[in-house]
Formats: C-alpha cells, sequence, structure tokens
C-alpha cells in the first residue's frame, strides 16, 4: 500500500507540475490572431520594413503555416500574409508574449517570401477604361492610409492634400504612353486642382510615371 501510494503521489504531483507549466495562452491561435488584430487597426495592415527588398510591405493576413508553439509566457508561429502592392506571399514567424495579462507582438520575422510574377503580353494594347483603371488603382494607394493624395505644388511651393473628384473621359495616347486629366479638391483650401496624369506601358505593366498639375481654380 505504501508503495501504491507513493506511485499514486508521483503521479498525482507529475500532473500538478505540468498544469502549473502549461502556457497561458487558451487558444494560440485566438491569442496571435488578437494581438494582430490590435497591432494593425489604425492601417488594416502588417507595414513591416523588409531589408532584402529595401522598402516597406503592407501585409494582410491569409492564414497559419503550421500550428502556434506556446512555451511559458511566448507563444510564436509561423503565418502567411498576402503584401497589398506586390501580391506577393510572405511568411512571417510572429511571436506573442504574455506581460501581466497583456498580449503583445514582441517578434516578426520575414521567414520566406513567394513572388507574384503575373505573366505580362508586351505588345498588349490598353484600353481607355483600363488605363484610367490603372490610374484609380495608383491614386487609391496613395490615399490609403492618409486619405489624400499628396502632391508637390511647386508654383505655391507647398504641399497639396487632394481628393480626387473626377476623372476627365479623354486619355491622350503617345506611343507607349498615356496621359488623362483628372480634377481633384484641395482638402485645405477647397480650390479644384486639374491634375495630368502620365502612365507608362513598360512591356506590358501599366506604371505611373508623372502627376503635374495644369491649372489651380
Amino acid at each position: 500500500m505504501r508503495i501504491f501510494k507513493r506511485m499514486m503521489g508521483v503521479v498525482i504531483l507529475t500532473v500538478a507540475a505540468a498544469g502549473f507549466a502549461s502556457p497561458v495562452f487558451a487558444d494560440a491561435r485566438t491569442t496571435i490572431k488578437d494581438a494582430l488584430k490590435e497591432k494593425t487597426k489604425r492601417t488594416g495592415t502588417l507595414d513591416l520594413y523588409d531589408v532584402k527588398s529595401d522598402g516597406v510591405r503592407n501585409l494582410r493576413l491569409i492564414d497559419f503555416s503550421d500550428e502556434p508553439v506556446a512555451e511559458g509566457d511566448r507563444v510564436s508561429a509561423h503565418v502567411n500574409f498576402r503584401d497589398i502592392n506586390t501580391g506577393d506571399v510572405v511568411n512571417l514567424k510572429i511571436t506573442v508574449e504574455d506581460d501581466q495579462g497583456q498580449k503583445t507582438i514582441t517578434e516578426t520575422e520575414i521567414v520566406s517570401v513567394e513572388e507574384l510574377t503575373p505573366e505580362a503580353d508586351p505588345n498588349k494594347v490598353y484600353t481607355d477604361q483600363e488605363v484610367q483603371d490603372a490610374m484609380r488603382f495608383y491614386l487609391d494607394k496613395q490615399a490609403e492610409f492618409t486619405g489624400f493624395v499628396m502632391l508637390f505644388d511647386e508654383k505655391e511651393e507647398k504641399m497639396r492634400n487632394l481628393k480626387l473628384t473626377e476623372m476627365l473621359p479623354e486619355v491622350r495616347r503617345l506611343g507607349n504612353t498615356y496621359i488623362s486629366t483628372a480634377v481633384f479638391a484641395d482638402a485645405d483650401s477647397g480650390e479644384k486642382i486639374e491634375i495630368d496624369i502620365t502612365v507608362k506601358n513598360t512591356e506590358g505593366q501599366l506604371d505611373v510615371k508623372r502627376m503635374r498639375i495644369r491649372q489651380g481654380k
């Protein structure tokens, strides 16, 4: 009996010890998702500098690529994100720590990048609608964080905060270069500003090359 009791005692102590050593994360996936939600609530993306590409990546969560691992007051997992600017799939190692009940992201490490390489037709002839769609997409990205398109007015020597009000329908074509005029409202002064937007077809890809103020009203 004594041996049995000792054995039972060992079993009971072992279970208790395992219980006290278990992590404070009841649901590790939810913990990481909640920490990411808190981290991205201002911009909607996890903004992270990528040394290799020498630029900031704006990332949106796709899903976990493995199960989170919890150890003490830390939990970490490999998580896939989509770079909203390039379409690349970026795998990050995310570490969340618990500090007296406050769970925060303490480490974000880029593990791998799967680049999106869309096929481009260098001979593609774009329609006016496609050209202006590319312009609108560019303007939307410029205004994503501030709500404005920011452009320096050389004549007035000041930065203007602009909101698109109208895209004039005409598209002027000069070889593989396209120009359209857009009307913006200056958020500070209320002025209407006409701006020429220049897009170039570079090997089948449309790239905005220039924005030039035409006139102010």
